[in-house]
């Protein structure tokens, strides 16, 4: 039998766990509602605090700037930019318009990359590209503005090259542009200095496979060119058409790999680039090539695939 002073105690140290658990799940649920009301930003995803917080079709923004320019993006047919990526957009910083300087005629002529009097061309380092969404807008921007004609992303480098009409459009009005999207120009002393930008070393790689393997196919082929193929041994021929294989493998391999990593993505955004032909082109070459060799027909075309290569790296 338990006294009544000990059923006291139990009852006692019941009702303190109970309290305490109440007391704990009130204060989570007063952290969950706190989170739940704290909105976060539709074009940023930044949190929607104080007056400062904006709302737009249900839609809750943090800021003006990033109101202003979910509204420039729905006006020219651009909402898709927020269905490649969560919260894609970047914040929009304060008093982005004040780029008139870039207009003064020593900046202009130590920014752009090529002028002839109507058409100019400009590369920026814009640091805030972070995913495809940015790249998706970026190369978007000739619907944003009249007079901007094609626009490029190069995403390792976070760089922008964009063309446009002088008589349209200033400097200062396309880095304005950009700003105002949440993707301000690095714009550095440096960058005003005429110092061109070091080739990277994968590159001169690249390169200098291609002119070896071109430069080599070329000598086994000469036979071909002079039309001396019915003196020459056929096993020879074969032999030579087997060495040509064995030099385009580095070529088609490595060479070329940025031509297929940019197919590749251009295929996956259902855009078509000038590096989807280039990839097609060099797929037709090789396959063709491998087909005559290994069949016994002939050749191939290394020679013609390792000097295209060659000069399309030569123009990098």
């Amino acid at each position: 039998m338990i006294s009544q002073r000990q059923a006291g105690l139990v009852i006692s140290s019941h009702v303190t766990i109970y309290s305490k658990q109440g007391i704990q799940e009130n204060a989570e649920g007063k952290v969950r509602s706190t989170i739940d009301a704290l909105a976060l930003c539709f074009h940023c995803g930044t949190p929607c605090r104080g007056a400062s917080s904006h709302s737009l079709h249900e839609k809750a923004f943090c800021c003006h700037g990033c109101l202003t320019v979910f509204e420039l993006l729905t006006a020219n047919g651009l909402t898709d930019f927020y269905n490649l990526a969560e919260n894609a957009g970047v914040r929009v910083k304060p008093g982005v318009d004040q780029f008139a300087f870039v207009d003064a005629t020593a900046v202009r002529e130590r920014l752009v990359n090529f002028s002839d009097g109507t058409t100019t061309k400009v590369t920026f380092r814009v640091p805030a590209i972070h995913c495809i969404a940015c790249v998706w807008l970026l190369e978007n921007l000739f619907r944003l503005k009249e007079g901007i004609g094609q626009s490029q992303v190069h995403f390792p480098r976070k760089e922008v090259a964009i063309t446009f009409e002088n008589t349209k459009v200033k400097l200062s009005e396309v880095v304005s542009l950009l700003a105002s999207l949440g993707y301000e120009p690095d714009l550095k002393f440096s960058d005003l200095e005429s110092v061109k930008t070091p080739i990277s070393r994968r590159l001169w790689m690249q390169l200098g496979i291609a002119g070896f393997a071109f430069g080599n196919i070329m000598l086994l082929s000469i036979s071909s060119y002079l039309g001396l193929d019915d003196w020459g041994d056929l096993n020879l021929k074969k032999l030579f058409g087997f060495i040509s294989f064995a030099l385009a493998l580095p070529v088609f391999f490595y060479s070329a790999s940025d031509y297929w990593k940019s197919a590749w993505i251009s295929l996956r955004r259902k855009l078509l680039t000038i590096e989807v032909p280039i990839a097609v082109g060099i797929v037709a070459l090789f396959g063709q090539s491998v087909f005559e060799v290994f069949s016994g027909r002939g050749e191939g075309y290394f020679d013609s695939l390792c000097g295209l290569m060659f000069f399309l790296l030569c123009g990098k």
